[in-house]
C-alpha cells in the first residue's frame, strides 16, 4: 500500500491509524494503482454518498434525455424552404 501511494513504509506506518487516512487524493491514486472503480473506493471510505450520487447520475440521465430528444425533433423539424420535406441531420432531403 505504501508503494501504491508513494510513500515511504515509515510514514505509511505512522499514517495508517489516522482518522484523516488516506486522504481523497490518495484514495484515487489506490483505485488506479490496484484497477478499482474509484467511484466504489471513494463511496466506501465515505468520500461519495451513495444517494448524492444516485441524485446526480439522475440529473445527467435527465440532460441526456434532453439532448436526445432535441436531436429526434431536429430530425422531424420540416425543411425551412417550404418544400414540404424533412429536413435530415446531414442536411439532405428524407
Amino acid at each position: 500500500m505504501a508503494a501504491a501511494l508513494g510513500l515511504s513504509l515509515s510514514t505509511y506506518s505512522r499514517r495508517k491509524d489516522k482518522p484523516d487516512f488516506p486522504t481523497f487524493a490518495e484514495l484515487r491514486r489506490i483505485a488506479a494503482r490496484f484497477g478499482v472503480d474509484e467511484t466504489i473506493v471513494l463511496v466506501d471510505f465515505g468520500y461519495v454518498d451513495v444517494a448524492t450520487l444516485n441524485d446526480e447520475l439522475r440529473q445527467r440521465y435527465t440532460a441526456y434525455r434532453n439532448a436526445i430528444d432535441v436531436i429526434i425533433s431536429m430530425r422531424t423539424t420540416p425543411n425551412p424552404s417550404g418544400d414540404g420535406e424533412s429536413e435530415s441531420l446531414s442536411g439532405s432531403s428524407s
